[in-house]
Parts: C-alpha cells; structure tokens; sequence
C-alpha cells in the first residue's frame, strides 16, 4: 500500500514518544485546494433560493467538521492561493493550461466567500496576494510553528518535500480516505528519500502545474539516476558516468528546463507572515448566520457541534442555553 491510512498513522503516532520541544498541533489546509476539490467531488450543484452557488461553501464546511472530529487538539489553519508572478517569469508556462473558464469563476467567487466565513470557526486564515498556498503552509510548518507536530492537508505533492522526522505530515485524500505521508511513507511512493524528493520531481516534471518532464525518460531511470547523484546540481556537474547515451542525449537538452523546475517546485519556507498569523475567536452567532444566509440546512442542524468541535462549548444547544448536568 502507498502511504498509510490516516487512521492508521495516528494510532502509530500515538505510541510515539513526544519531541521535547513539541509544543503543539496544527492542522495546514491548503484551502484553494480543497475548494476545488470540493467543486468537482460533490455530484449535486448547490445553491441558495435566489440562484447563488453554495456547494463549495457547503462541502468545505462538512469537511472541516469531519478533520476537526478526528484531529480535536489542533489548532487548524487555512491557506489561500495568491498569484506568484515570479514563478511565471521563471517559467511562462506554468499553470498555463488552467484557462479561465465559467467554472473557475464560480470556484473563485465562492472561495472569497469562504475567506470572510472561516474565520467564524475560529480558524486562521492565511492570504498573500503575490504567494501561493504551499509557499505560505511552507513557511508556517517550518519557520512559525517549527517544534510542533503539523499536518498538511492537500494532495499537492509539493508538500511531500516538507515532511520532516515525525513532526510534519502530509495527508493526501485519496479515494475516500486520507493518505499520511511521513518519510517511509514517501520513500516507499517515490523510491528517494524525502531529501532527494524534489530532485527525482524536477526531471518527472508536474502535469497538474504543467511542468514538463524529460521526454521519453521513464520514472526507473530518473530514480536510478537521482539516487548516484543525489541533487540536479550534481549531476549536471558530472560526467554522466554510468548513464547510457541515449539517456545522456535527453538529460542534456532538459538542462535548464532540470534547473528551471527546481525552482518553480522548490517551495519557499522564508515568508515573512507576522501580521498573518491571527487566531480569530469562535463566533457562533456570525456562524450561524452565515449558514442560514446560504441556506445550508444540513449545517444548521450540526451548529452545536460546530460550536463545541471548534468553540469548545461543551453542552451547547442551538437555543443559547448551556445544558446543566445534574
């Protein structure tokens, strides 16, 4: 099986000793991510009495309730896509084949909606205009909350060159229930280990950013190759010893583009997001009202639970009062 169940994880995770410095549990979504997901899984449009979509809106709540169910001690974070123009310049090419279409304007209208509403929750929402939302769950696992244990919610395998000895994780949802990837689990889908990760990406390439691959190259020789020379550097600074020429023919005319994909894949851990890490308070009453604006009755009905998943009302009912045990 590549990379282990959720559930599974945890439950190996749990007999673990603590880190010294371990501070914490934070939960990273990679929210443009889920919201597109969102889109595309749920079979059935939404949308309110006046014609105003609201599927994502509704699925990504639902989701965020099943995570919290399952991870209650941490403190959950959202990210948000922005554009990186400076990927772009690298690289005109990049993500260029996500045309705009009436699709990616309804994800987009939806997704601006989200970023006003999680808040509510009490969940820390994280944008920059100019950054992507790997660059900004990057720096949050590895620079804000280094000596925590943080989970990465996306399946964005840009994130797998994060995981880090028991204390970053990456959960991909994969066919109804989510993957956890720590370094075995890594090494075990791509053959490298998690330093050598981006180096095998860079030569595979990414169609999802559409990053190109060396053509004609298959994946068991870029392991072989990335596992003799360890680093795209390395090897371009070789002799090739040891590679066939007919594979060194292809290597060599990828050169820049080998050198170009480490950079557009490289994800940046450096950002400065001070004025960005924000705990909102649960807001109940604004909550409420949200779900009832956009007429999403299965998560009124579940309000209580929202309120005591992520507002720690233990107790609460949807009329105000606090139940009295007796």
């Amino acid at each position: 099986m590549r990379g282990k169940s959720c559930n599974f994880y945890i439950k190996e995770l749990l007999k673990l000793p603590k880190h010294k410095n371990m501070a914490k549990t934070n939960f990273l979504i990679d929210g443009s991510n889920l919201a597109y997901r969102q889109y595309y899984g749920i079979q059935k449009s939404l949308s309110t009495s006046v014609g105003d979509p609201s599927d994502i809106i509704f699925g990504f709540f639902r989701s965020l309730l099943k995570l919290k169910r399952e991870f209650k001690q941490a403190d959950f974070w959202v990210a948000w896509d922005g554009v990186n123009n400076e990927r772009r310049r690298l690289f005109s090419g990049y993500k260029a084949q996500r045309k705009t279409t009436d699709d990616k304007k309804i994800i987009h209208e939806q997704i601006e909606i989200l970023k006003k509403l999680i808040p509510f929750c009490g969940i820390g929402s994280v944008y920059l205009e100019d950054q992507e939302a790997d660059d900004i769950i990057a720096a949050l696992a590895v620079k804000y909350f280094k000596g925590g244990l943080n989970y990465i919610y996306a399946n964005d395998k840009d994130y797998l060159q994060l995981v880090k000895d028991g204390s970053i994780i990456v959960l991909m949802p994969r066919k109804g229930e989510n993957r956890a990837y720590d370094e075995d689990a890594v090494l075990e889908e791509f053959n490298v280990p998690v330093e050598q990760v981006l180096h095998f990406r860079a030569l595979d390439g990414d169609s999802s950013d559409n990053i190109p691959r060396v053509p004609y190259l298959k994946k068991a020789t870029i392991v072989d190759i990335i596992k003799r020379y360890d680093t795209i550097d390395i090897l371009y600074n070789s002799t090739f010893s040891g590679i066939k020429i007919s594979d060194y023919n292809k290597l060599k005319g990828f050169e820049k583009q080998a050198k170009t994909n480490l950079q557009l894949m490289r994800l940046n851990t450096s950002l400065e997001l001070e004025d960005q890490i924000e705990k909102p308070p649960f807001n109940l009453k604004e909550l409420e009202a949200a779900f009832e604006k956009y007429e999403l009755k299965t998560l009124l009905i579940k309000i209580d639970e929202f309120a005591r998943e992520f507002g720690g009302m233990d107790g609460f009912m949807k009329t105000g009062i606090q139940q009295i045990s007796l």
